[in-house]
């Protein structure tokens, strides 16, 4: 068992399999750190138990590994708007608003803590249920205006 330090938040307990998909959801990061005794800490990436490939497919660990609520968490999200980051960065929720209102489309990058680099919004979990909203506004808006067709 493993516990996970992300600044100065230690979670946990966790094992293996549990940080691996962790690390893919993008929820922790290489540079975390993890210790077995909460004293003693190497980075996730230098950790071979935590970042060897599995021996199993990896739906069969998603599957098996339980998912953690999305975080309560005060997580700070940088983001673009038309290529151009925005100054202010914003909590999950600004974002999430942001993202269901169109103004932050799919194809715009978003950071926070724990990310290695800046991802896409349409790759980020968090924000999915936002993305789909955004994307059903504009298909009833696309539609809305449609003439009906039969008798």
């Amino acid at each position: 068992m493993y516990y996970l330090r992300q600044q100065t938040k230690v979670s946990g307990p966790f094992t293996a399999q549990q940080l691996r998909g962790m690390l893919q959801r993008g929820r922790a990061a290489r540079s975390d750190k993890v210790s077995t005794d909460r004293q003693n800490w190497v980075a996730v990436g230098d950790c071979a138990d935590i970042v060897a490939l599995p021996a199993v497919a990896p739906t069969q660990i998603a599957a098996e590994s339980p998912v953690p609520a999305p975080p309560a968490d005060g997580f700070s999200w940088h983001y673009t708007v038309h290529g151009a980051q925005q100054d202010a960065p914003v909590d999950t929720g600004a974002l999430q608003n942001l993202v269901a209102g169109g103004t932050v489309g799919p194809e715009e990058l978003v950071w926070r803590d724990g990310f290695l680099d800046w991802v896409t919004v349409r790759d980020v979990a968090e924000l999915a249920s936002a993305l789909a909203a955004a994307q059903s506004s504009a298909m009833q808006a696309f539609n809305f205006g449609a003439p009906k067709r039969g008798p």
